[in-house]
């Protein structure tokens, strides 16, 4: 887990649904995502990203995750959603009502495209922010039970 000193270029406080989706301030970069659905044989796993994202603050802070292509344009976001105060959410590639174990995953992506990539994390929090972060790709075979192959994860930097 990475603790982020926030140095955002405004020190105003501004809800997200106020600003323009790339006006969001940019607090970190993940070097790698990720979201590749099974082959048409299911022989292959299926790969999704979960962006575990902390709030270490005295205060609710507002993240969200862009997910972008290899050309570096936005393929689907995660978000905006209120992240409360000591209490962490799982930001994903997954769709809504995809279960990606072992995870509860809390805000999905609004988009279907397979990709990889890279994702920006934004918020909208003062100066000095703090955040704890943790990011994995998870390879598994959706039809996952306890008696079949677990799902593999990846750690991303």
């Amino acid at each position: 887990m990475f603790k982020l000193n926030l140095l955002l270029l405004s020190a105003a406080v501004v809800a997200l649904a106020q600003l323009p989706a790339l006006a969001q301030n940019p607090v970190y970069n993940l070097s790698y995502a990720r979201s590749l659905a099974p082959t048409a044989t299911a022989a292959s796993p299926k790969v999704e990203t979960v962006v575990s994202i902390r709030n270490t603050n005295k205060f609710n802070c507002r993240v969200s995750v862009d997910w972008l292509n290899t050309a570096g344009a936005i393929i689907g976001t995660s978000g905006p959603a209120a992240v409360p105060v000591n209490n962490t959410l799982e930001f994903t590639t997954a769709n809504l009502a995809e279960v990606v174990h072992p995870f509860i995953l809390d805000v999905f992506r609004n988009t279907f495209t397979n990709f990889e990539g890279s994702a920006n994390i934004l918020t909208d929090c003062p100066v000095d922010t703090l955040f704890g972060v943790n990011a994995s790709t998870v390879s598994y075979y959706p039809t996952f039970t306890n008696n079949v192959t677990a799902p593999s994860f990846m750690t991303i930097s």
